[in-house]
């Protein structure tokens, strides 16, 4: 019997930032189709027979510990995982000295995912079937347009533009050394996410982008939907931009 077909009622994925703007959106959709393990430093969701919520540091090596626990005592098949918690502009605190701050973003934003990633693919391995995605920013491929930041409460640093470009890093090299195993890694960068920032802001950000529009995060679904299939075995190591051509101009 197909290994993934003896599985499939009880088939997985791993979403981190799971409360966040966009982590929280990806686990009310996949829950339809999968049970989710959804991992966050806040509990907020309500387990249920398609979530299961862990409240944890993803920065440790025990939170991913637990994680396998959790896997292999309930005997579940590891489809995917998620890399979707960020350190944002948005959520870092004004309060904490600026290395300090790069420091914690970089350890979030790539470090986390290292860790993610090199801990759980020993089950993908062991099953031969694994589907990584890795979430990037528009500023994985380019610099924060200065002009958008002036008069704006909205911040940008050098750590959330340096820690994106540090993530499409990570999926080449786990999507080279992982193929042949029939795991592949991906990548997406959103372009931003509307999110009720000031008018400022907002109006330049519209008048540059060539949708008009800030995303909403239902627009990431389709395509981590299909990376996630299991048909879809030949894409890896790529950086897939969904920023309404942000990144072309």
């Amino acid at each position: 019997m197909n290994i993934l077909k003896q599985f499939v009622m009880n088939k997985c994925i791993i979403i981190t930032g799971s409360n966040g703007l966009l982590g929280k959106h990806l686990v009310n959709y996949f829950k339809e189709k999968y049970l989710v393990l959804a991992i966050d430093l806040n509990t907020q969701l309500e387990n249920s027979n398609s979530v299961i919520e862990y409240t944890g540091d993803i920065t440790l090596k025990k939170t991913w510990d637990d994680i396998i626990n959790i896997i292999t005592e309930k005997e579940l098949f590891l489809h995917g995982l998620i890399n979707c918690a960020a350190i944002t502009n948005a959520t870092r605190s004004s309060k904490k000295e600026i290395i300090e701050a790069f420091n914690e973003t970089l350890n979030v934003n790539v470090s986390a995912q290292y860790l993610a990633i090199e801990t759980l693919t020993e089950i993908m391995k062991s099953q031969k079937f694994g589907r990584i995605i890795n979430i990037g920013s528009l500023y994985a491929s380019v610099a924060p347009t200065p002009r958008l930041y002036i008069d704006s409460s909205v911040i940008q640093t050098p750590g959330y533009t340096v820690s994106k470009h540090a993530v499409i890093g990570l999926t080449k090299f786990y999507a080279a050394q992982l193929i042949k195993d029939g795991i592949t890694v991906n990548c997406i960068s959103p372009g931003g996410i509307f999110d009720n920032q000031d008018k400022s802001f907002l109006s330049k950000y519209l008048e540059q982008n060539p949708s008009g529009r800030m995303a909403s995060p239902g627009d990431f679904i389709s395509i981590i939907k299909s990376l996630l299939e299991e048909d879809n075995s030949y894409i890896t190591g790529q950086n897939i931009s969904i920023d309404g051509g942000w990144t072309i101009i």
